[in-house]
């Protein structure tokens, strides 16, 4: 009786490992499609994510800018139309842990997030979803879309520095105002002060008409 009862576990451990690689297939085979680009709304903030899927896990990343731009990395799976995920967010030291859960259509998430970070706050809340593009080429992470934006005002800055009044009034240092020397009189290219001495090969008569 103990070689057989022995036997007969074995068999329905067999049995049940065969049913449930059965179960895991169909859940894969029935997962809905998630890959693409999603646009989710956490509370108040939204963030931009890319999924890739690989039967049922699914895997990829996500970004917003809120305060500062960020890029966080994303795990989860869907069985049926049951999903869930979990982002992963570092940032100054601090670490930033997101977990997900709720229904997908394969174009629309609508569920409940619970938020954490190394510093020991907590936030939860409701959130939803919708995939704006199948095509996952077309995410970009912040750090990119940042780097677009400094290149875009690069060129404006240096227009900036080229029309600077700073420039201009470099250029016009070069020439005297005359109005400033008002009371020098000038005969044939000479400068003289009234009161001041004349020299040898200064003039010796001055023309009241040549004073300015």
């Amino acid at each position: 009786m103990g070689v057989m009862g022995a036997r007969y576990a074995v068999l329905c451990l067999m049995l049940a490992a065969i049913f449930s690689g059965i179960s895991l297939a169909e859940d894969a085979a029935g997962a809905l499609n998630q890959e693409g680009i999603w646009i989710l709304n956490m509370g108040e903030k939204k963030v931009t994510m890319v999924v890739y899927q690989h039967d049922g896990l699914l895997a990829g990343a996500c970004n917003g800018d809120d305060p500062d731009p960020w890029n966080a990395a994303m795990v989860g799976y869907v069985s049926g139309n049951e999903i869930e995920l979990h982002i992963s967010r570092h940032e100054n030291e601090v670490v930033m842990e997101t977990l997900m859960s709720g229904k997908t259509t394969g174009e629309n998430i609508n569920g409940s997030f619970v938020q954490s970070d190394s510093l020991g706050r907590v936030t939860s809340g409701k959130v939803s979803g919708f995939k704006i593009n199948p095509d996952v080429s077309e995410y970009r992470p912040a750090v990119e879309i940042t780097l677009a934006v400094a290149l875009i005002k690069e060129p404006t800055t240096q227009a900036t520095e080229e029309t600077n009044p700073a420039n201009s009034r470099a250029d016009k240092s070069r020439f005297v105002d005359v109005t400033t020397q008002s009371d020098r009189v000038f005969y044939l290219g000479w400068a003289w002060k009234p009161g001041e001495p004349s020299t040898e090969n200064g003039p010796s008569k001055i023309n009241s008409s040549a004073v300015l």
